[in-house]
Formats: structure tokens, C-alpha cells, sequence
């Protein structure tokens, strides 16, 4: 017998709009229902948060610098590149930088922005996970899932947020033992007959700058999900598409894939 999988909606979405939280500064579009419902608690959370972040190109040094602004208590910082000329510029590194390590030159500019938030530059998937309340996956085209099953093992909350073909993919969030895992979105995908995702590419190609403003606030405001579940976990399973030129937007919705066994 074969297992069918339950049917994905798929449904595109309109241009996000829509409150930020007070004090903090959301490059892009926002996800209006988790800001307005859950800001007190995610904050409050994020104070005392260890957030990974996996891939410092322009995208993910956007994400760490809006965390460290809404206070986070520590950013672990991972990257095995350097800066380059493409990651300079409104949203990315300083001139200064280029040739440095990104997790170096990230620290460098997160200590500039006056915060408190302490950075540790590190191996994400190899941190202790006792020490990681969620982590943030930047990744190139494709990822492996083996790549973030480890984060799944630990228990570790994470988003994936992907660069494919000139668009970005933001989602799904998976909490495990809760929502769908990367596994379970490649088994959808393989169902519909689309080959699954081979190999790790965190932090390399280039990052447009628009798409990388704009997922940026779309990526906070998901990660204030993660950090505050137990309110909107609907919210963690769909992996919003943004593309040029003017942001559309279309949005799928992953449901736990019944032969994973993540959940």
C-alpha cells in the first residue's frame, strides 16, 4: 500500500503590509498576524535568546543586525566565506571588510551598531544545542536535509531562507516534533515528482539587495514565531516565494509528510 501524502495549498499571496513592532526597524514586508499577536512575548523571549545564524551574506548580516536592534541576548554566527564585492552596500558589509571572514566582519559590524547583543562566530550545527533557542538557515538554491536534521535531533527551532533562481524562499519554520521538516517538504516535492535538494550552499552567490531587505523583515518577523510557537505554529509552515520586480509574493503550505516520522 501506498502512503498518500495529505494535498499541499498552494495559493499566492498578496503584497505583505502592516505594522512593526515598537522601536524596531523591519527592512520589507512583515507578517502582519505574527507582529500584531505575538511582539510582547517574542521580544520578551528574544531578550533572553541564543539565535544561530547559518549563511552572512547580505540577507543573513540584514537578520543578525534586526535581531541584535530588538536585543537579543547572543547571535552565534556562521559562514565559511569571506566578504566580497557583492556583499557591500546599503544592507551589507563596509569597505573595510572585504577579504575579512564573514562572521568576523559581521561581529565588526554588529559591535558598531552600539547593541548589547553578544556574538559568538562558531559552527552552527555544531554548537551545543542546550545553548541555541532557534537558529536561521540561509542557504544557496538547495540545501540537503541532512544539513538541518541535526538542528531537528537537537530539538534546536529553526527557518530556512533560500535563494533560488533570482527568488527567495522564506519558510518553512520547523519546531520539531511539531511542523513539517526540510525532509518533509522534499517528500512533498518528490510526490510531485520534483528531484529533492542536494548539497549545502550556505552563504554563497549573489544576493540581490532588494530581495534581501525585503526577506529580511519577512524572516524576523518569522522568527518571533519561532521564538513565541505555542501562539501561531500555522504561521512556521509556509514558505513564502518573493520575486522582482515587484515583490510578488506566492505562498505554499507543508504539512507534516506522513512517512517522515520527524513528528
Amino acid at each position: 500500500m501506498t502512503l498518500q501524502s495529505p494535498p499541499r495549498r498552494h495559493h499566492p499571496g498578496p503584497a505583505a503590509s502592516g505594522p512593526v513592532l515598537p522601536g524596531a526597524v523591519l527592512p520589507g514586508p512583515v507578517a502582519p498576524d505574527l507582529v500584531e499577536r505575538l511582539p510582547h512575548e517574542a521580544v520578551a523571549v528574544l531578550h533572553g535568546a541564543n539565535v544561530g545564524v547559518l549563511g552572512l551574506g547580505r540577507l543573513g548580516l540584514q537578520i543578525a543586525r534586526t535581531l541584535a536592534s530588538l536585543g537579543a541576548r547572543r547571535l552565534v554566527l556562521d559562514d565559511a566565506g569571506t566578504v566580497r564585492h557583492d556583499d557591500l552596500g546599503a544592507g551589507g558589509y563596509r569597505l573595510a571588510d572585504l577579504g575579512r571572514s564573514r562572521p568576523a566582519a559581521a561581529a565588526g559590524v554588529l559591535a558598531d551598531s552600539a547593541t548589547t547583543t553578544a556574538v559568538s562566530p562558531g559552527v552552527l550545527d555544531g554548537h551545543d544545542p542546550g545553548t541555541l533557542t532557534a537558529a536561521v538557515v540561509v542557504t544557496h538554491e538547495q540545501i540537503d536535509p541532512a544539513c538541518t536534521w541535526r538542528l531537528v535531533a537537537q530539538g534546536v527551532p529553526h527557518l530556512l531562507v533560500t535563494w533560488s533562481r533570482g527568488r527567495l524562499e522564506v519558510g518553512p519554520g520547523v519546531i520539531p516534533g511539531l511542523t513539517a521538516c526540510l525532509r518533509c517538504v522534499d517528500l512533498h516535492r518528490a510526490d510531485e515528482g520534483v528531484p529533492p535538494a542536494r548539497g549545502r550552499h550556505a552563504g554563497s552567490g549573489v544576493e540581490d539587495p532588494v530581495l534581501a531587505l525585503a526577506g529580511a523583515g519577512l524572516a524576523v518577523a518569522r522568527t518571533f514565531g519561532l521564538l513565541a510557537h505555542g501562539s501561531a505554529p500555522r504561521g512556521l509552515t509556509r514558505t513564502t516565494t518573493l520575486s522582482l520586480p515587484d515583490l510578488a509574493q506566492r505562498t505554499e503550505h507543508w504539512p507534516v509528510h506522513p512517512v517522515c516520522g520527524c513528528a
